[in-house]
């Protein structure tokens, strides 16, 4: 009868001292929250809520930011945003009627001459490879007035670095060598009786 009597009284084996430390913790848990005002309660189950959310975006958002991606292949990447490469200089928009990118939706619509060759004197256009209307149709820079043609074979040549040398082209003759020949000149000696303002147009 000792001996069973001593048994009842030999502390539970196993688990029982932990379950029953884990039990009276979220027993004290629950007692501590039943004690505290409606404001507090709602601030702990908000708490409560945040962090169980917190945990959860954790564990899903990396799956959902590398697509659930298991096979280490990488993503595909995004295609090159379009460059316009015919951009109007005036107003920036696309030059290029056959480009249907979203980027060149908007078109240059085209904008008026202006001349950059306006001659100080008499205010016309001096470049004559020019055939906009606003630069022809009062004249060119010297138009109506008398024209002299000088030929670079007749000027007073002076040699520079190297020799220049004339030659037979296709409009005539030319003189040949005085790119990057230092020292080199071609010039005209012309006299006129009185003072005058002459245009001087130079073909190279």
């Amino acid at each position: 009868m000792r001996q069973n009597s001593n048994a009842r009284r030999r502390a539970p084996r196993g688990g029982g001292t932990s379950g029953n430390a884990f039990t009276r913790f979220f027993v004290n848990i629950g007692v501590k929250f039943k004690s505290l005002d409606t404001v507090k309660k709602i601030i702990v189950i908000a708490c409560a809520v945040i962090g169980v959310a917190a945990i959860v975006l954790a564990i899903v958002l990396p799956c959902v930011l590398l697509g659930g991606n298991n096979n280490n292949t990488p993503p595909t990447p995004l295609p090159p945003s379009h460059v316009c490469e015919h951009v109007c200089p005036d107003c920036g928009l696309c030059l290029d009627a056959e480009c249907q990118d979203a980027a060149c939706a908007e078109k240059c619509q085209g904008h008026p001459h202006v001349c950059k060759s306006v001659c100080d004197v008499c205010g016309k256009c001096y470049n004559i490879l020019c055939s906009e209307q606003v630069c022809t149709v009062n004249g060119k820079c010297g138009h109506g007035k008398d024209t002299y043609t000088f030929e670079a074979e007749n000027a007073t040549l002076t040699d520079g670095t190297d020799k220049l040398n004339v030659s037979n082209g296709n409009g005539g003759k030319i003189v040949g060598g005085v790119n990057q020949n230092l020292g080199a000149s071609i010039a005209f000696n012309i006299d006129a009786n009185e003072k005058t303002t002459a245009s001087l147009l130079v073909v190279v």
